[in-house]
């Protein structure tokens, strides 16, 4: 059966995917509590009555694996046209009527039957499935900013890493060109390497050819004076 808030004039309802808590019914104390609270002490509620997560303060929860729990001391205490529980509550000790205590208590344990049960346990679980789609939900948009923070991140970082690659294109392309220009370098060195070689054999061959013509030095005639008229010699003298 669809789930509905037993406070007057609460508007919520179950498609507002709100949770919704049963009453008490095992502590008499707490129940008289939540009744007192909602302004109908007169009234009996059943397992199938409910109230919705609007009427209790953020300390009677707990999350346990991203699952909101009603705490088991939880009482409601935000209604309209009230105060909270420790304004409202007398100083006086509060004590159980006996209707309540004599429907839904005997001895200390209450007995419930094995259908009873297992609507409680669907129930629990439809209140665990409520809390944990907004879990969820808070969880998918939560994961969505960090995805976008990160693809921020990411596009950053690639114009960076562009940057630094166009940089090192640059100094290999100088280094290239040092290169190029280094090549060079040596090929006109090997070049005037070899032209030297080739001056100093034909150096070396006309050294060997002119000694091989000239076998005396005796015999060299060498010119001293010459002029218009008349040229002097040094013309060796004969050997006796």
């Amino acid at each position: 059966m669809p789930k509905s808030c037993s406070v007057p004039k609460c508007r919520t309802k179950p498609d507002d995917r709100k949770s919704f808590y049963k009453f008490p019914l095992h502590d008499p104390e707490r129940l008289h509590l939540w009744l007192r609270n909602m302004g109908k002490n007169a009234w009996t509620p059943t397992r199938h009555h409910y109230i919705c997560h609007k009427h209790f303060t953020p300390s009677n929860f707990t999350v346990c694996r991203g699952v909101r729990y009603l705490k088991k001391t939880a009482v409601p205490t935000l209604f309209k046209k009230t105060k909270l529980l420790g304004e409202t509550l007398s100083p006086q000790p509060i004590t159980s009527t006996v209707p309540i205590v004599s429907k839904y208590i005997q001895g200390s344990k209450v007995s419930k039957s094995p259908e009873e049960e297992e609507e409680e346990e669907e129930e629990e679980e439809d209140d665990i499935s409520v809390e944990s789609f907004n879990f969820e939900q808070q969880q998918v948009e939560h994961c969505y900013h960090k995805n976008s923070v990160s693809k921020e991140q990411l596009e950053a970082t690639v114009v960076e890493l562009q940057k630094k690659v166009k940089i090192m294109q640059q100094h290999h392309h100088r280094h290239l060109e040092k290169l190029e220009g280094l090549e060079k370098a040596v090929g006109q060195l090997r070049q005037s390497k070899l032209l030297y070689e080739e001056r100093l054999q034909c150096l070396e061959r006309a050294y060997l050819q002119a000694n091989a013509t000239i076998t005396d030095p005796e015999q060299i005639v060498t010119v001293i004076y010459e002029d218009s008229e008349h040229f002097y010699t040094n013309v060796p003298r004969e050997r006796f």
